[in-house]
């Protein structure tokens, strides 16, 4: 479920009301287990190039949590204010928890392995 659209007026708003810089979560966090989910990652600043349906969900615009950690970081030393969108994939995998042959997981896009995933390791041990 998205708690923030992802417009340029939602955004405009914050600076409004005194925004000075940083975060808000567009959607619920991270799972604290690396090697069940893959989160992909969308954070919609001043400097994306769309937004709601066009920018989030966008594989274009999609980051790694290192990506993600890394833009997060500048954008708070820049002052500037934004919001986090992150979802979750279930792994394949031997630290996998699911069944990917059960209908629960039909149509869903999965990620690779933890040990697999070339993305680099971040905050807690997520790639």
């Amino acid at each position: 479920m998205i708690k923030l659209l992802a417009t340029f007026d939602e955004l405009n708003r914050f600076y409004d009301l005194g925004g000075r810089g940083g975060g808000f979560w567009g959607t619920p966090g991270m799972h604290k287990i690396p090697e069940f989910y893959k989160h992909d990652w969308w954070i919609f600043w001043r400097g994306s190039e769309g937004e709601e349906g066009e920018f989030v969900g966008n594989s274009k615009y999609r980051m790694s949590t290192h990506e993600a950690i890394g833009l997060m970081d500048y954008l708070r030393v820049k002052g500037e204010v934004f919001f986090i969108y992150v979802f979750r994939r279930p792994r394949f995998g031997a630290g996998s928890p699911f069944d990917p042959s059960s209908t629960r997981w039909k149509g869903v896009e999965w990620a690779p392995a933890y040990e697999d995933d070339a993305d680099p390791v971040s905050v807690d041990g997520h790639k």
